[in-house]
């Protein structure tokens, strides 16, 4: 999913598809994402069913920026790995 956004934004052909290794790095990049969204929903759901509200608050706010930011910074390697490869 995330090789045809990514290539989308670039204004790039979907070449990448038939490479072997580029579809692997996108591959990659995209289950780190899923992983992310996986775990914000794992850890804040119980807290919002059990109305643990400053847990919660606490959760998303760690959950929040900075996980998304650490994404955003590994998806960028990833996806500069995939002009080096």
């Amino acid at each position: 999913l995330l090789g045809y956004v990514v290539t989308a934004l670039r204004g790039g052909e979907q070449t990448w598809r038939s490479d072997a290794s580029q579809l692997r790095l996108f591959r990659a990049a995209t289950w780190l994402w899923a992983v992310v969204f996986f775990v914000r929903l794992a850890v804040t759901l119980p807290l919002y069913l059990t109305d643990r509200v400053a847990e919660l608050a606490a959760a998303k706010l760690v959950l929040g920026w900075p996980v998304y930011v650490l994404a955003v910074v590994l998806t960028v390697r990833l996806v500069n790995k995939r002009g080096n490869a």
